[in-house]
């Protein structure tokens, strides 16, 4: 089901209905979430293409090895949000050329990323009925080393200071909010990678300590945490929907766009206590 999940996905009509797609099907795909990714592509292609395994490595701490065939890849986990990507890399490179696993580009924008995984001849196949560009812009290969890989799988956004994404802010804010007039910071690297100091900082400068309001685009529920814990719970929603948090007396706000920037404003003259002048 491979080869027609990948035309389906080319012949999507944008992005949206990609992911649509991808979702609606994801027994063919291996996720960034999966506990155990070697196990899932055993499932999917060991019967015709062999099994792959992995095994830790004991006098390396957070090592592993991916072996398939003859082909042994080894991957040195680094503690953080990018190893679940680390170890697909790896598989990736064990497993090919039998076979060639790709990220879902459409996918991306989801704390659970995608991967497609095909033989050669299909994905040249692919490129023959869709080209080479509609098959790039949908797929993208991980033959690049990892950091080369994941800067191109999450680039960071080109968004200009004061520009948030008006396409996706649904936010009225009240008579303060003022999008075009803000400053704007960037707070995420790509899904799941938030620029938590960043964010902590702004809210630090426009809300006081202790318990804010936070609620989330097109979702009705409303969350009380305390600021100083916000950034690292609302991490792998960054970048992916507006998030937007008040202080309890809303006077001070801060609003976290769809495109991994946020600002922060006040209704009053309230200053955080490292910039207030003493005389």
């Amino acid at each position: 089901m491979t080869l027609l999940d990948a035309e389906s996905i080319c012949a999507s009509q944008g992005a949206q209905k990609a992911c649509e797609y991808i979702n609606e099907h994801p027994q063919s795909f291996i996720w960034s979430d999966d506990e155990e990714p070697v196990s899932r592509w055993n499932v999917l292609f060991a019967e015709n293409l062999g099994p792959a395994a992995v095994r830790p490595l004991p006098d390396r701490d957070g090592a592993v090895q991916f072996s398939f065939r003859d082909r042994i890849v080894d991957v040195q986990s680094k503690s953080n949000r990018e190893d679940r990507f680390r170890d697909l890399h790896g598989l990736a490179r064990a497993v090919r050329p039998e076979s060639d696993l790709r990220l879902c580009r459409d996918s991306t924008h989801s704390s659970d990323v995608a991967f497609l995984a095909m033989t050669p001849s299909e994905w040249i196949g692919l490129e023959t009925n869709f080209g080479p560009d509609r098959v790039n812009a949908r797929f993208l290969p991980m033959d690049a080393p990892f950091d080369d890989f994941m800067r191109a799988a999450f680039s960071v956004p080109d968004v200009p200071r004061g520009t948030p994404t008006a396409d996706l802010t649904d936010w009225d804010g009240g008579n303060s909010y003022r999008p075009g007039k803000l400053e704007y910071t960037l707070v995420c690297d790509g899904p799941g990678r938030p620029r938590v100091e960043a964010l902590q900082r702004i809210l630090q400068r426009h809300l006081e300590a202790g318990t804010v309001t936070v609620s989330f685009w097109l979702t009705p529920s409303t969350l009380r945490i305390d600021r100083d814990v916000l950034a690292q719970a609302v991490g792998d929603r960054i970048g992916r929907l507006q998030i937007r948090v008040s202080n309890l007396s809303c006077t001070g706000f801060v609003v976290i766009e769809p495109n991994g920037v946020a600002a922060g404003w006040r209704t009053d003259t309230w200053r955080p206590p490292e910039e207030v002048h003493v005389p």
